[in-house]
């Protein structure tokens, strides 16, 4: 039961996140669709050759942004639910990052385990995931937006810059997984801080031109 709804969450909230980015898409006249697999999912503009090309760099950041916010918006919608049914929403500190838990004890669903763990699951997806999701780490949506405002800023070395950044902030939180015993978002973000790190250096093989 535990696994089924954490899978039926994940992928609400996925699908929820993405369709954040294809409206954003739609209002920039851009058509897209949504491709869903294990471990997330992407909205892919069908007119264009990928994400962000044919974009402004202010269209971009409005792209990247849509998604998170969508994600706060279900969020919400989640801990209304709560209040709704007269629950309250407490707050916990796990390693380094802030949890909100459902509490349903006086509420007339108190005996009902699988609807508490039902919000968990859905503040944890569209909370703290999300906000990861901004951090300024290529190719996530923070690093979109960060690339975008470098490009705007300095046409000329604005890219690299965004991967200089991208590759100092997952290098800090991958040492901060490591330090917290989170192994997983360890190797997450050391992965793409050797990315970031690998095109910077493809970058400057080729005369340190932007992509």
């Amino acid at each position: 039961m535990i696994i089924l709804i954490f899978i039926l969450v994940f992928f609400l909230s996925i699908l929820v996140h993405e369709l954040g980015h294809a409206i954003a898409f739609r209002r920039f006249g851009i058509p897209s669709r949504i491709v869903l697999y294990w471990f997330g999912g992407l909205a892919i503009p069908e007119s264009t050759g990928g994400r962000g090309r044919g974009l402004g760099n202010n269209q971009q950041i409005v792209v990247s942004a849509a998604g998170p916010l969508a994600g706060f918006a279900l969020a919400g919608l989640f801990a209304a639910v709560v209040i709704a049914l007269g629950g309250k929403l407490g707050f916990e500190i796990s390693g380094i990052f802030p949890l909100v838990i459902p509490d349903l004890t006086e509420s007339s669903l108190a005996n009902n385990p699988s609807l508490k763990l039902f919000f968990f699951i859905g503040l944890f997806c569209n909370l703290f995931w999300n906000i990861l999701n901004l951090v300024p780490v290529l190719p996530l949506d923070g690093g979109q937006i960060s690339n975008a405002i470098f490009r705007q800023i300095d046409p000329r070395n604005g890219v690299r810059k965004a991967l200089i950044l991208s590759m100092l902030a997952a290098g800090f939180i991958a040492l901060l997984g490591f330090t917290q015993n989170d192994q997983m978002m360890g190797i997450f973000f050391a992965f793409m801080a050797v990315s970031s790190y690998l095109t910077l250096q493809q970058m400057s093989g080729y005369g340190g031109r932007g992509f």
